[in-house]
């Protein structure tokens, strides 16, 4: 009788991991979030002291955006 396999286990066909691609897809919009705070401080030449409102502004523009689909 086959063992069966954990959730996190790969498929030995396919490669594939059982779960799903959640904690893949939390790191790329927290990339893509990160990349706009960075574009948002270059626009204000680096200038200290906006560094929160970049982030808050870039994750409220990347969390609508990945919203709509």
């Amino acid at each position: 009788m086959p063992k069966a396999k954990r959730n996190n286990e790969p498929d030995i066909e396919t490669g594939a991991n059982q779960s799903s691609d959640t904690s893949t897809e939390t790191v790329d919009v927290e990339q893509m979030i990160a990349e706009a705070a960075y574009y948002k401080a270059q626009q204000r030449r680096f200038a200290p002291g906006s560094e929160m409102d970049d982030w808050l502004d870039a994750e409220r523009e990347i969390t609508a955006r990945h919203a709509e689909g």
